[in-house]
């Protein structure tokens, strides 16, 4: 694979991370085939928290204009205990573009639309209800036998297809997969007020609740809760369960607990985390995102990890020189940084469950958010 220019890619997953690959090789003049698995192409989840890192890699990709007018950046943030009382106060502000203290939320559904009309825009081949079959490499490129049957030769397969990948277990057989890190995330969609205009945390040493907001007339409410097991909750349920967990705080969190019925926006999910050691790829085919380092979402590090990634792969992708050293310097250049957020999510996940006060996890949150001021 000795100076190979890679004209043709496959990304499989059409989620943030590679939607976000797409834009930007296809923005280089490749040939971009997306295939992914849901035949409505649909974004599950309600708000998704943004911070400075993912705003820098929204710019490159030319789409933190949409994101500014249709979700919300800010900055400073107001930090409160369980009762309401306020421990700091940052105050907000408007960031101008490349703010590296910026931050910000989106609706998850709203963000997927964005990405998905540029990434059409820009001409990817983009093929609906699909997954991979089999994957035959050799020394010139990859052919693909997907599951409606037909067959496509690439130059180089990526795989982005999440923290339960398909494309992981297909070249690492034995790698492990994700695991359960006793903690619940949950997330709903509320109408904003007024006064918010940055995020506003409410810390207990057990649990994480905020509201951040989405929109310029909603905000989501985010809150992880340490479980023992990983058991599953009856969608039935989550509007009795998440006004449970919000009825023990002050009023400004209890009484939108009364407010919740079935027509309230809802998600949960249980958490899990996978860390793939290196290397991230086999051959020709190379992975991105939850498919290689999936993580917990504290300071925005969910799908921001994923669109980073991106910008890295498409530039060792078009880089001259020989491809395995290109994909070797994919990993060589994001592991540290991934394994250093995975590494500090693991630790405020440990502080979460066993109660530490929150003078000492504020330490290490405050580490956690510095790596996205960091370059990536």
């Amino acid at each position: 694979m000795v100076g190979e220019v890679i004209r043709k890619v496959l990304i499989v997953g059409g989620g943030i991370g590679g939607m976000a690959l797409a834009i930007l090789l296809r923005s280089k003049g490749l040939d971009v085939d997306l295939a992914e698995r849901d035949p409505q192409w649909r974004a599950a989840g309600a708000g998704l928290t943004l911070n400075g890192a993912t705003l820098r890699v929204f710019s490159e990709i030319g789409i933190e204009e949409d994101v500014r007018r249709l979700g919300s950046v800010h900055g400073g943030v107001r930090l409160h205990d369980r009762w309401g009382n306020i421990i700091e106060d940052r105050p907000a502000y408007v960031p101008e573009p490349g703010d590296i203290m910026a931050g910000g939320a989106i609706m998850r559904p709203v963000l997927h639309q964005i990405l998905a009309e540029r990434t059409r825009a820009l001409g990817t081949n983009v093929r609906l209800g699909l997954t991979v079959n089999t994957l035959d490499q050799d020394k010139d490129g990859v052919t693909v036998t997907f599951s409606d049957g037909s067959v496509g030769r690439y130059d180089l397969v990526v795989g982005a297809d999440g923290l339960h990948s398909q494309m992981r277990k297909l070249i690492f057989p034995d790698a492990p997969g994700a695991a359960f890190v006793h903690m619940g995330a949950w997330r709903a969609v509320f109408p904003r007020p007024a006064e918010m205009e940055t995020t506003w945390l409410f810390l207990d040493a057990s649990q994480k609740l905020g509201f951040n907001p989405v929109s310029k007339t909603h905000m989501y409410l985010f809150i992880l809760e340490p479980m023992t097991e990983n058991q599953w909750r009856e969608p039935e349920d989550w509007p009795r369960l998440l006004a449970e967990l919000m009825s023990g705080y002050c009023d400004q969190v209890s009484s939108l607990a009364t407010s919740i019925d079935e027509s309230t926006s809802i998600n949960y999910r249980p958490l899990e985390m996978v860390m793939l050691p290196q290397p991230w790829h086999s051959g020709r085919v190379v992975l991105l995102g939850d498919a290689c380092h999936g993580t917990t979402p504290h300071s925005g590090y969910g799908a921001g990890l994923a669109t980073e990634d991106a910008v890295i792969l498409a530039e060792q992708i078009c880089a001259p020189g020989d491809l395995d050293e290109r994909l070797n310097a994919y990993c060589d250049r994001r592991y540290p940084r991934c394994r250093r957020v995975m590494d500090l999510s693991l630790d405020l996940n440990r502080m979460e469950r066993a109660g530490v006060p929150i003078v000492d996890q504020f330490h290490t949150n405050m580490a956690l958010m510095d790596i996205a001021r960091q370059p990536y």
